[in-house]
């Protein structure tokens, strides 16, 4: 089992399927996740079904490559996290995970 270092983020994971279902990323990108998502920003899909929460990080996802310049600039100063990183690694990730565990429950500490 891969050990866990504590650190400002968000860990991602489908409850009990294991290390392959998690998903780190910096608490720097939350901002994006709120443009995306007001009010809930990616803590939307915390206790969804994989089957469900598809749907929300397509939405999450296709919001932030339309607004591509704006989301680019809420980038973090400190280069911890990007635009880039959180669509093309995180977003894809979990939808994938989603579409691979459509019954896993969504899990974000």
């Amino acid at each position: 089992m891969q050990k866990r270092i504590e650190t400002m983020s968000y860990d991602f994971q489908m409850k009990g399927y294991g290390e392959q279902t998690w998903v780190n990323c910096t608490y720097n990108v939350a901002p994006m996740f709120y443009a995306a998502k007001p009010g809930q920003g990616i803590h939307v899909i915390e206790g969804m079904a994989g089957e469900r929460a598809v749907k929300v990080l397509l939405e999450i996802r296709n919001y932030m490559v339309e607004n591509k310049s704006a989301m680019e600039a809420l980038n973090p100063e400190n280069g911890w996290g990007s635009y880039h990183d959180t669509v093309n690694r995180v977003l894809d990730r979990l939808i994938t995970i989603s579409q691979d565990y459509p019954e896993g429950i969504w899990e974000i500490s």
